[in-house]
């Protein structure tokens, strides 16, 4: 069995791991598959009919690791393990089949739709087998791990590879060094390093007990719960350093540095003080989402150059109000087109744009930085200035209406909908099509909320302006900012905790859309209870407003 395992998994493992092979990738189509098959079975003729005429019974564990070895001298606790867990497979024990049924398979359903998560499964390897006859279950000698061995290094900054990754399950006795020595040994590698393998045990072997971050936020989360009954509260930085490695477990779960913490570890958390994360190691942030507010921050300290001038009465100085959110709304334009002309090879695709790992970032680059962004911050400057100088009774005639809904309408529906084709078609839209999408985009969409505001704020709004109305509105209004700053952490918690992929079909992006709206608002009434609204009463009180 372990054999005919082994023989499996040298005809399917990445090049990236058993180094270079003899003959070509197998390309996904099942005709070229079976000529690989033959021609492994014409240069192999002899492994192949030594697997097929060996008798399982007469398999001896003793002779499958001749070859494998740990250590110079004495067998290790991994070897002895490892020797039980194939002894016990060969006399077909049910624990140890258990075992190697948890392994990810080969050649799984979904290949040709580009499936290449060969998890296995994590449940059936860490826990043991519960049989429903006699409601018991069935002993298990050793301890059991999960590791997912992937195609290349795992990155820390948690960037999809979308290379193959493959679950193995081994002994808890054996540390990542001993499984890449083990595969090293069966496969003939020297280029594999532990940095390719994640295991569920990598928290217990390489941290004896809790580290002292642990330690210090847990006095600091008991310090809390007492701060919080006489109106205190504690930086919410503090708590996603050390608490989010513990969230949950799984085969992708981050277990070493767990999500949205390693900026902060490493020292970036006082660009978010400053509010310019966005400048200084965006590719490292602490707290991703805070992006947003950094820019927002900035286009605060900006906002002068066009509140001053327009609160003048002077006419002409109240004009330069007007034309400075112009020329903002045109020098967002003018760097999106400019930076997207001056790198050719920026990746412009929606599916690819979080993928691109080499060449100039489009997040780095355009998403993030203000000078980018500020074209609807600067649209909305502009329908302020409008309402307030026409007034609230100010009337527009039906036909006006009219055509402002329906250009409205159409901008919003092309913002949405135009780039759809990318998605869908080979090779998707032309790279002209997507740089004119991205550079006016956010000034569209933002013209089309600006005019639905801008006639809400005229009383002619119609049933629009009397459903935005609701008083339903004014208490998830309230939970808003803390929803976004959550929403990311609920994200990361749902994904990293799954057993297996997600299948991405619409039904299944509804229900996960509609759970994770539902849990970030109910996480956000804790953040602002505990957080949000002892600042919004001290600072109340500090200023007497």
């Amino acid at each position: 069995m372990f054999a005919t395992l082994i023989f499996v998994l040298l005809l399917f493992v990445p090049q990236s791991i058993i180094g270079e092979p003899t003959f070509e990738t197998i390309p996904l189509r099942f005709d070229a598959i079976i000529q690989r098959l033959r021609g492994f079975y014409q240069h192999y003729p002899d492994i192949v009919n030594d697997l097929v005429n060996t008798p399982i019974a007469t398999i001896r564990s003793e002779l499958l690791l001749a070859n494998i070895s740990f250590s110079n001298n004495q067998s290790t606790a991994c070897e002895r393990d490892l020797e039980i867990l194939i002894t016990a497979a060969v006399q077909r024990q049910l624990w140890a089949m258990k075992v190697f049924d948890a392994w990810g398979k080969p050649l799984p359903s979904g290949l040709l739709k580009g499936n290449m998560f060969w998890i296995g499964n994590y449940d059936e390897c860490i826990n043991p087998l519960y049989q429903i006859n006699n409601k018991s279950f069935v002993r298990q000698p050793i301890d059991t791990q999960y590791c997912a061995l992937q195609s290349s290094p795992i990155n820390e900054q948690l960037v999809p590879s979308f290379g193959l990754v493959l679950g193995l399950c081994l002994p808890a006795s054996c540390n990542r060094q001993s499984i890449v020595t083990l595969i090293q040994e069966i496969f003939k590698v020297h280029n594999l390093t532990k940095d390719y393998l994640q295991c569920s045990n990598d928290r217990s072997n390489e941290q004896n007990g809790l580290s002292s971050g642990t330690i210090a936020f847990s006095i600091v989360l008991s310090l809390l719960a007492l701060l919080v009954l006489i109106g205190t509260i504690i930086d919410l930085v503090v708590h996603i350093i050390y608490l989010t490695p513990y969230f949950g477990h799984g085969p992708l779960y981050p277990v070493q540095q767990g999500f949205e913490s390693t900026g902060c570890r490493n020292g970036h958390w006082w660009t978010s003080f400053l509010y310019i994360g966005n400048f200084f190691k965006s590719d490292n942030m602490c707290l991703s989402v805070t992006w947003y507010l950094f820019n927002d921050m900035q286009f605060h300290w900006i906002a002068p150059l066009a509140l001053i001038p327009f609160v003048m009465r002077h006419k002409a100085i109240k004009a330069i109000g007007y034309i400075m959110t112009i020329l903002f709304v045109l020098v967002s334009i003018g760097s999106i087109l400019g930076l997207l002309l001056y790198y050719p090879s920026m990746v412009t695709h929606a599916l690819d744009i979080s993928s691109n790992a080499t060449g100039p970032n489009f997040f780095d680059k355009i998403y993030m930085t203000p000078w980018c962004r500020i074209s609807p911050y600067a649209i909305g400057l502009f329908t302020g200035f409008l309402v307030i100088n026409m007034g609230r009774t100010y009337h527009l005639n039906s036909f006006v209406r009219l055509i402002g809904n329906l250009l409205a309408t159409a901008l919003a529906l092309a913002c949405i909908f135009s780039i759809y084709g990318d998605y869908v078609l080979v090779p998707g839209l032309s790279r002209a099509t997507l740089i004119t999408y991205q550079t006016l985009s956010r000034p569209a969409w933002s013209i089309s909320i600006a005019w639905l505001i801008f006639l809400c704020s005229i009383n002619q709004g119609g049933i629009v302006n009397r459903i935005l109305s609701f008083s339903i509105w004014t208490p998830l209004a309230r939970l808003n900012y803390a929803a976004y700053l959550i929403h990311s952490t609920v994200i990361f918690v749902t994904l990293f905790n799954q057993s297996n992929p997600m299948y991405y079909q619409p039904m299944t992006l509804v229900n996960s859309y509609v759970s994770t709206l539902f849990f970030s608002y109910l996480a956000a009434i804790a953040v602002v209870i505990f957080f949000e609204t002892p600042f919004f009463v001290l600072e109340k009180k500090i200023f007497k407003r």
